[in-house]
């Protein structure tokens, strides 16, 4: 018995721009003799349309022309196939007129041109000028082939250019052996920054207000007096979006911001600093790169580079180490910088067994110098990092650097489950290759955020946890729990150093716990200002007071400094002061320790506490207040 005949066409219609063309049409039938017929709709004969490459039995590919339509009207045409009882019709189109592209840009993030496409064009040519219609020295037009309905505008080496484009597109078409060219309208666009931009100067800086603005700073990076201005909030979401950088090394973000990014909004309220009372978001800022080094908004931020008046909102950040929502790392200064947290905000780091470098903070990782101010941190800051801090992971002092962080805020919680310090300020101060003048600055700060560290010999401190080099501690407040397995401070967790270490007029009201181990003092021990002093160098406290609960599981605790490890050493203790209760006064365990402990401080009712003429030679005109039958709190702290 014969096989059923079949008959199959594809496609079922066929648009030919009006410059005509080939097309291809399969053919799928078991008959030995198909029939063809080209005509209009009426079933006339039509000579605009021509089939090539079939025999009139089986299968096959057939190729399918339409001459160049000169009518100025559309024309129509059908193919019938037939094959023993069975028919099946292909139409046939054809435009009456060469119509141009019609373009589109996204300017914000991907920044690609898109049209429509163009039947049947032999190809496109990308125009660009600059805003006056000129050639752009160094751009030449881009040629691209028939089919292309886009091009990435950042694919383009711009050379030495910034500024306006003018940007269309030009399809040209074979029409009856002459060449024809339809041209686009027309769009223009910064070819780095907004059509606002200026020329990246003082007075008329680059303006920044989409994904892409912030990704083309990294053209940028370690050039001086380059000028930003964000003046709108910018939405990262759905933005796989990369710190700003110029190179990635090593897994290294590379690349040093040396100009100014101010993300001010309204007028300076503080001439002196540049500071507005508002300021301007990037939110939802997502940077998931644990394999990397330098992981923030900045890279790197250079000792001539300034960004401020910034809030980051709803940021994760997750690095290999170097790591904070401003910047992975910097010497240069940040003022007036903030995040505010959302569910999953955080700011993480793990470096796996490598400790060495790993630091983590709510505004940078490592400062390497310069100044950190007026900043705050609500951004949970946890991992398997060498130290972390609410504003620092780390604050590193070079030669002839004074780094120092005044008036910054953390209020999240700050924690690690690895032998690292933690602080609700800086993590760690160390230095490398100084002479005997250099230190740390931490001045008028103030800590809210649970602070915590996990393991055996955690430094825990609810300002800075741990110091191996010079520093100043000035004017600062934890009112945040602090526990460690290890030494846990109100202020420092355990101080070191070679020359200066100093800490003066300093309040703690935040309860301090160490958990660790009952026999060994170095994994056990608490105190309401300093739980350890260690190595060479004068140490003094001055000017301090602590409210706070101390506690430990084997009773090495203190109101004010529990021990100093070298036995050689004392601490210069004056004008200090802590509850007369137990857990939070300062015992005679300590006085061996303690120049003139007689002097050197006062355990004092609370009554007594809330009276300004208990605290001798404290300053309440520029540092101190009391009102209100409070304690003294200190004046001019960023809450």
């Amino acid at each position: 018995m014969a096989a059923a005949t079949t008959l199959q066409v594809s496609p079922d219609n066929l648009s030919f721009g009006v410059g005509g063309g080939t097309q291809k049409i399969t053919l799928k039938t078991n008959a030995t003799d198909c029939r063809i017929a080209i005509t209009d709709k009426e079933n006339q004969p039509v000579d605009w349309c021509t089939m090539d490459g079939y025999i009139g039995q089986g299968s096959a590919d057939i190729n399918i022309t339409a001459d160049g339509n000169t009518t100025g009207e559309i024309r129509e045409a059908k193919i019938t196939f037939t094959a023993e009882e069975i028919t099946q019709e292909l139409t046939v189109s054809q435009l009456d007129k060469f119509d141009a592209p019609v373009i589109e840009l996204d300017e914000a993030v991907s920044f690609n041109v898109t049209w429509n496409e163009i039947l049947n064009v032999s190809g496109y040519e990308l125009r660009i000028t600059d805003e006056n219609d000129l050639p752009i020295d160094g751009i030449s037009n881009l040629t691209l082939p028939a089919g292309t309905t886009s091009y990435k505008l950042s694919n383009i080496d711009w050379k030495e250019y910034v500024g306006k484009i003018k940007v269309c597109v030009a399809a040209s078409m074979m029409i009856e052996e002459s060449l024809q060219t339809q041209v686009s309208n027309t769009v223009e666009a910064h070819n780095y920054f907004d059509m606002s931009s200026g020329d990246g100067t003082e007075n008329s800086p680059y303006i920044v207000r989409a994904p892409r603005h912030l990704t083309n700073i990294g053209k940028f990076l370690d050039k001086e007096n380059v000028w930003s201005r964000q003046d709108c909030d910018i939405d990262l979401t759905g933005v796989d979006f990369e710190p700003i950088n110029n190179l990635l090394a090593d897994n290294e973000y590379q690349g040093k911001w040396e100009g100014v990014y101010d993300a001010g909004k309204g007028e300076v309220a503080d001439p002196a600093t540049g500071r507005t009372a508002e300021t301007y978001r990037i939110l939802n800022m997502s940077i998931n790169r644990t394999g990397n080094i330098s992981c923030g908004l900045f890279a790197k931020i250079g000792e001539k580079g300034t960004v401020r008046n910034l809030c980051i909102e709803n940021p994760v950040v997750k690095a290999k180490y170097k790591a904070g929502t401003i910047a992975g790392e910097t010497s240069g200064h940040i003022v007036n910088c903030s995040n505010q947290a959302s569910a999953g905000s955080m700011i993480y780091g793990d470096s796996g067994d490598n400790l060495s470098y790993a630091y983590v903070g709510g505004i940078t990782g490592n400062m390497t110098g310069g100044k950190i101010e007026y900043c705050r941190n609500y951004c949970v800051i946890n991992g398997k990092s060498g130290a972390l801090g609410g504003i620092a992971g780390r604050v590193q002092i070079l030669l002839e650097q004074y780094p120092e962080i005044a008036y910054c805020s953390n209020f999240a919680t700050v924690n690690t489950d690895t032998k690292t310090p933690v602080g609700g300020i800086v993590g760690d101060i160390g230095a490398s290759g100084i002479g005997t003048s250099e230190y740390a600055l931490v001045d008028h700060c103030y800590n809210e955020g649970a602070i915590s560290g996990a393991q055996a010999n955690n430094q825990v401190g609810g300002i800075i946890g741990r110091t191996t080099s010079s520093a100043k501690v000035n004017a600062c407040h934890n009112a945040g729990s602090v526990t460690a397995v290890g030494s846990a401070g109100g202020m420092i967790g355990r101080m070191g150093g070679t020359v200066i270490r100093e800490i003066s007029n300093c309040l703690n009201t935040g309860n301090v716990s160490s958990t660790g181990d009952t026999k060994t003092p170095t994994n056990n021990n608490a105190g309401g200002i300093l739980a350890t002093g260690l190595n060479a160098g004068a140490m003094s406290m001055t000017n301090c007071l602590n409210v706070g609960e101390i506690t430990t599981i084997s009773g090495y605790e203190n109101g004010l400094l529990q021990r100093m490890d070298n036995a050689t050493q004392t601490m210069a203790m004056s004008g200090c002061y802590a509850l007369d209760k137990e857990k939070v006064r300062q015992t005679t365990a300590s006085d061996e320790d303690i120049e003139n402990p007689q002097s050197a401080y006062k355990n004092i009712s609370e009554d007594a506490a809330r009276l300004q003429e208990t605290f001798e030679g404290w300053d309440f005109t520029d540092v101190w207040e009391l009102s209100n039958g409070m304690y003294p709190t200190i004046k001019g702290l960023l809450k």
